[in-house]
C-alpha cells in the first residue's frame, strides 16, 4: 500500500509541474504577444541593438511595429548608422526595413523568413563589403510555382543584380521561406555574369555546381568548392574549363584585409591546355579589370581603378599540352625560336609541350614569373621574366638546352611591349639554366628525353 501510494504521489508531482509549466509557457507568450507595439521603448531598445550590431550610433525615424509573437518582427523606417567618432558620417542607413520570422523558427534556428524587404540601404565601405554597398530593393519574391529572394544596388561603384532561389513552405498567410540545402545562384555585377547551383550542405564549404561565368565574349564553365574563412578569408578549389576545352584547377586562397590590396596564394594547375586558349590574352585581361573595379569600388574611369592590383604568390603547373603560335603576344616562330634555336623555325610540333612550371608574384599590376621550368618534344629551357601591365613591358630571359645534342641553342633576351617585343641572343645566366624533369611534378612527358 505504501508502495501505491508513493507512486501516485510522484505521478501528482509530475502532473502538476507538467501543467504548472504548461500555464508558465502561455503566460510568456501571451506578455510577448501583448508586447509588441511601436513605443519609444522598442524603438530604443531596436536602436541599441543595432548600434552594437554596425558599431555606431543608431537611430530610426519611424517605428511602425514590432512584434515577439507568433511572429518576431520588425517595421522600421528612416534607420541609420552614424560613425560613433563622428556623428555626420553616416556608416549604414535604410529608408525601409521590414522582417519576420516565427518566434518558434527564431527559437529553434530553422532559418525560415515570413517576410524580408529591405529598400534604399547604403553601406559604406566596409562594413558588408570592401568596396561599400547600396541596394535599392532587396525581398522574397513569391511567384507562385517558385520564390526568390532578389535584389539590385551597387557594389562599390558596379551595377548587380542577384537572384537566389528559395524553398516554401506552408501555404497562404502562414507562408514561410528558406534557403535550400541547394539553390539556382544569378548574379550579374557591371558586366561580369555568373549563373550556377550552390550546394550549402555544409554552411562552412559552399559547394558551386555546373556554374557559367560570363564576360563578354569570354565563358569560363565548371564547377568549385568554397570555403568562406573569418576575416574574409575565402579559399577555392576547381575545375574551370576555358572555351577551348582547357582545364584551369586552381588551389587559392584569397585575403582581403581592411584598407589593404586584395592578396591571393596557392596553386593553379592546367590540364590539356589548348592552344586556342592562350592565343589571346585580351579577354582575360579585361576580366581581370572588370574584378578589379569590382573589388576596389572605382569606376572605369576612376583612378583607383587604375592603379588596382592583386597582390599574390603563385605555383603554376602545367602538364602535356599545347603552346599557341601567337604565344607571348606574337608568333613564336617568327622571332623566338629562330633566335633562340636557330633553323627550327615553322615547326609547330615544337610548340607540344610535356610540361611547364613557374612561380608568379603579382603586385600592383607587376607580374614576375621565377623559376621557369619548360619541357618540350626537342628542348627544355629556364627562365625569368616579369610583365608590368600599365606599361605594357615585358622584360624576360630563357636558356634552352636541346635534347638532341647536334642541335645549337642560344639563350636569349626578351624586352618591349607584349605584342611588340624584341628577341636578342645573351649570354646563358647560369642561374637560369634548366633543372628538373616532369616527372619532378608528377607528370609523365610525350615524349622521354
Amino acid at each position: 500500500m505504501a508502495e501505491k501510494a508513493e507512486k501516485g504521489s510522484w505521478l501528482s508531482f509530475w502532473a502538476k509541474l507538467a501543467f504548472l509549466l504548461i500555464v508558465f509557457i502561455a503566460v510568456i507568450l501571451s506578455v510577448l504577444n501583448a508586447l509588441g507595439g511601436n513605443s519609444d521603448v522598442l524603438k530604443s531598445s531596436l536602436e541599441q541593438y543595432l548600434s552594437g550590431a554596425l558599431r555606431g550610433n543608431a537611430k530610426i525615424e519611424k517605428l511602425h511595429q514590432m512584434t515577439f509573437f507568433p511572429y518576431m518582427s520588425i517595421d522600421a523606417e528612416g534607420v541609420t548608422v552614424s560613425d560613433p567618432k563622428n556623428e555626420r558620417r553616416i556608416i549604414f542607413s535604410a529608408g525601409r526595413m521590414q522582417m519576420a520570422m516565427g518566434f518558434w523558427d527564431m527559437t529553434f534556428s530553422t532559418g525560415k523568413i515570413k517576410t524580408f524587404n529591405v529598400e534604399k540601404l547604403r553601406a559604406m565601405p566596409g562594413v558588408f563589403v570592401q568596396p561599400g554597398l547600396t541596394v535599392g530593393s532587396a525581398a522574397i519574391i513569391d511567384e507562385g510555382d517558385q520564390a526568390y529572394i532578389r535584389a539590385e544596388g551597387k557594389i562599390g561603384a558596379e551595377p548587380f543584380k542577384m537572384g537566389i532561389t528559395t524553398d516554401t513552405y506552408g501555404s497562404g498567410k502562414s507562408k514561410t521561406y528558406r534557403m535550400g540545402i541547394k539553390r539556382d545562384v544569378k548574379i550579374k555585377i557591371g558586366d561580369i555574369e555568373l549563373d550556377g547551383i550552390v550546394d550549402a550542405a555544409d554552411p562552412e564549404n559552399y559547394i558551386l555546381q555546373d556554374f557559367s561565368l560570363k564576360h563578354d565574349t569570354l565563358v569560363i564553365k565548371g564547377g568549385a568548392d568554397i570555403f568562406a574563412g573569418s576575416g574574409g578569408r575565402i579559399k577555392i578549389k576547381g575545375d574551370f574549363i576555358l572555351p577551348g576545352g582547357s582545364h584551369i584547377k586552381p588551389d587559392i586562397l584569397f585575403e582581403h584585409p581592411e584598407n589593404k590590396l586584395p592578396r591571393a596564394a596557392g596553386a593553379i594547375m592546367i590540364e590539356g591546355a589548348k592552344a586556342a586558349d592562350f592565343t589571346d590574352a585580351a579577354p582575360y585581361k579585361a576580366l581581370w579589370d572588370s574584378l578589379a573595379r569590382v573589388t576596389q569600388g572605382g569606376g572605369e574611369s576612376s583612378a583607383k581603378a587604375k592603379t588596382f592590383g592583386w597582390t599574390g604568390d603563385f605555383e603554376i603547373m602545367a602538364g602535356p599540352g599545347e603552346l599557341p603560335q601567337s604565344f607571348l603576344g606574337q608568333g613564336m616562330n617568327e622571332k623566338l625560336i629562330p633566335a633562340m634555336i636557330p633553323g627550327e623555325a615553322g615547326r609547330v610540333d615544337i610548340l607540344a609541350v610535356n610540361c611547364l612550371r613557374f612561380d608568379l608574384s603579382v603586385s600592383r599590376r607587376v607580374l614576375e614569373g621565377a623559376d621557369i621550368f619548360v619541357d618540350t618534344k626537342d628542348f627544355i629551357a629556364g627562365g625569368a621574366g616579369s610583365y608590368a601591365v600599365d606599361e605594357d613591358r615585358l622584360e624576360a630571359s630563357l636558356v634552352p638546352k636541346m635534347k638532341n645534342a647536334g642541335t645549337d641553342a642560344m639563350a636569349v633576351k626578351i624586352s618591349g611591349p607584349w605584342k611588340a617585343y624584341e628577341v636578342d641572343p645573351v649570354s646563358a645566366d647560369p642561374k637560369l639554366v634548366p633543372k628538373g624533369s616532369c616527372a619532378d611534378m608528377n607528370f609523365s612527358p610525350l615524349d622521354a628525353p
